[in-house]
């Protein structure tokens, strides 16, 4: 029996066929600038739904396929559609943006945000050469970034950028001691440079090291998932499940109370830094606790509950 597949549209966005989804999985499509990307999507689109767009980065000489890990948000998440761009390698370099790397990401979330109803802000994560591209996009354009996950990367900026007011995890393995291109020092040395910046600095963090050389450790995956809930809710883990039952105002009010730090030290197995910290192990900074709030007031708006202030589109 044949069906007939249709493309139906709502409210100006595409609710996509399942033989759409199924190409988008398996196959690689053009972007508007001829390179591959790999598209994973949930079963069906909510055409009233808002989705977050999560970008996986993939590693040197690697491709978007998977989406750098990332293909499986897709069952975890239900607002997520993730995306897996395939970067120029080799000269010119997409670890440092060359090759209008950049512009290829923030051109695919415009043609992608017509087809589909998203959030302005991208969450991107990243390992290896995925993590030297994430941070230094989200460093760049951090008006379209809503979280970054980067992790043993092989060359660091000097620092983020202060405008990077979002929440950040990062990490390095222990033994990750092999000097990449363009490197002067280990991986794990570029890290604990750029974190030793970072934490001069005002900035929504969690720094890790694992036990690890150069591979993706279990704990690198669970802290992008942690990065992804507190960016895209606004809340932190052990806040969410206080506020859950509440009212946006009582909400609102809860955390404007919580404001209680403990110390903690974080060792990068060279430097132990006195940290202070919330209930999860976040270092907290005003600005990015502001730009959580206004994401907050967005989702609230969005669910169709009374406005308190929702800000810009996030």
């Amino acid at each position: 029996m044949k069906y007939l597949l249709m493309l139906f549209i709502c409210a100006g966005f595409c609710v996509i066929t399942p033989a759409e989804q199924a190409k988008s999985q398996d196959e690689a499509l053009k972007d508007s600038m001829g390179r591959d990307y790999w598209l994973y999507t949930p079963a069906s689109i909510d055409p009233k739904k808002t989705y977050w767009l999560v970008v996986g980065v993939h590693g040197h000489n690697g491709k978007g396929a998977g989406a750098g890990g990332l293909k499986s948000w897709i069952a975890k998440f239900d607002n997520v559609i993730v995306v897996g761009p395939t970067f120029p390698d080799n000269g010119p370099y997409y670890q440092v943006l060359e090759g209008e790397s950049d512009i290829q990401l923030l051109n695919l979330n415009r043609d992608l945000s017509k087809k589909f109803k998203l959030h302005r802000r991208m969450f991107i994560h990243g390992f290896s050469g995925g993590a030297q591209y994430a941070h230094r996009f989200a460093s760049r354009h951090p008006d379209f970034v809503i979280g970054v996950s980067a992790h043993s990367g092989g060359t660091w900026e000097a620092g983020p950028d202060k405008k990077a007011t979002f929440p950040w995890v990062i990490s390095c393995g222990l033994k990750d001691t092999q000097v990449s291109a363009g490197a002067t020092a280990p991986r794990i040395d570029c890290f604990r440079a750029f974190y030793k910046v970072m934490n001069h600095g005002r900035f929504t963090v969690k720094p890790f090291v694992t036990e690890a050389g150069h591979r993706a450790a279990p704990a690198v995956g669970q802290a992008a998932e942690e990065c992804f809930r507190v960016s895209t809710t606004g809340l932190f883990d052990y806040q969410r499940e206080a506020v859950k039952d509440m009212s946006p105002k009582n909400r609102e009010a809860w955390i404007l109370k919580d404001t209680a730090l403990q110390e903690k030290e974080f060792n990068d197995g060279k430097n132990v830094y006195k940290l202070k910290v919330n209930k999860d192990g976040w270092t907290v900074d005003a600005l990015t606790l502001a730009s959580m709030k206004s994401t907050r007031l967005l989702l609230d708006t969005l669910k169709g509950m009374p406005a308190l202030n929702a800000g810009p589109r996030r």
